[in-house]
């Protein structure tokens, strides 16, 4: 790439000359491939359990309830504008839905590169396709 760490070179042009996405973009698109190949596996199995279940013990903290893999994944399904009603029809065709995951990956790093740089209003009002981070919880004594 003939680079060197002295040109003091942004995250954003080494991006674009490796011709990589960035970080977010390819767990983005991880993310995807693993639900899709879950939602098509059989109900019993232990990953598709617990991604569909709702926990049946324990307690909500009092400002609401923690989110979840799966509320997640509405919000990443918004940012690669996939329906979040019908992705699991899309999802039983492989084919169609690594498709599918490959351009919400362009369509994330797109927006990601625009809002790095600034770019314009545009890409401010974007929704984030990245999850926020939760809080850390303090444990009282």
């Amino acid at each position: 790439m003939n680079m060197q760490w002295q040109d003091y070179n942004t995250i954003n042009a080494v991006l674009e000359k490796a011709q990589m996405p960035c970080m977010e973009s390819i767990l983005l698109l991880w993310q995807l491939w693993w639900a899709g190949h879950v939602s098509c596996t059989e109900d019993t199995k232990m990953p598709k359990a617990v991604l569909y279940s709702e926990l049946s013990q324990g307690k909500h903290n009092r400002s609401g309830p923690i989110k979840c893999f799966k509320d997640q994944l509405k919000q990443q399904f918004t940012a690669a504008e996939i329906d979040s009603k019908t992705w699991e029809h899309r999802a039983a065709d492989k084919n169609s839905w690594r498709s599918t995951a490959g351009k919400a990956l362009r369509i994330t790093s797109c927006i990601e590169l625009l809002r790095r740089e600034g770019g314009g209003e545009r890409a401010q009002s974007l929704p984030s396709p990245l999850p926020r981070p939760l809080p850390a919880t303090v444990s009282s004594s």
